[in-house]
């Protein structure tokens, strides 16, 4: 077996040989003035130079594996935080559908100044609320995620206002969001 393989190997060797003979030497004749440098060095710099080449090899395998490494855990924090993140619609879309099956209760009258107050008291910032034409339109930028959906329930449960139109964007600290809903045909 080991006969046919040495046989097999220099019918291959051969053949390549006679094919990329000319590059190599093409190649070979590029590496002489390298050759003729190292021949002049005395044996300590060629140590110093061999030395140096295992240092610079040894630390460019130690940043490739280092940067490996790091793409890895980038990926799995971006995994992790789209899992999250699906989780989290897939609630929202639950809570939103059982809205379906509400019933009607007593509804307070709505009021731009309450409606004010109210996401001032519960997404802790001042939101921009604009009543004109019979709709309601709330703006709020850097809103926690979760206070923008207490906020939106907190609507529902006491005005009885379910959003016509509503827009939440990520905002670019983690957890943050831009909201923007709409609401038509609110009497005040």
């Amino acid at each position: 077996m080991k006969l046919d393989f040495m046989v097999i190997f220099s019918k291959y060797t051969a053949k390549y040989k006679d094919k990329y003979e000319p590059q190599l030497k093409h190649l070979l004749s590029y590496l002489e003035p390298v050759k003729a440098y190292w021949d002049r060095q005395t044996q300590r710099d060629q140590q110093i130079l061999i030395g140096v080449a295992a240092i610079t090899g040894v630390m460019l395998v130690i940043l490739i594996i280092s940067m490996a490494v790091g793409f890895k855990n980038n990926l799995k924090s971006d995994y992790t935080l789209m899992a999250e993140q699906r989780i989290d619609a897939q609630i929202i879309a639950k809570q939103y559908k059982d809205l379906l099956h509400t019933t009607p209760n007593d509804f307070s009258s709505v009021n731009s100044d309450r409606i004010k107050g109210d996401a001032k008291q519960i997404m802790q910032g001042e939101a921009e609320v604009i009543f004109a034409d019979n709709t309601l339109t709330v703006k709020q930028q850097n809103v926690k995620f979760d206070l923008a959906v207490q906020f939106l329930d907190q609507l529902r449960r006491s005005y009885g206002l379910f959003p016509d139109r509503l827009r939440i964007t990520r905002a670019a600290q983690a957890g943050y969001v831009t909201l923007s809903v709409s609401f038509s045909d609110v009497e005040q």
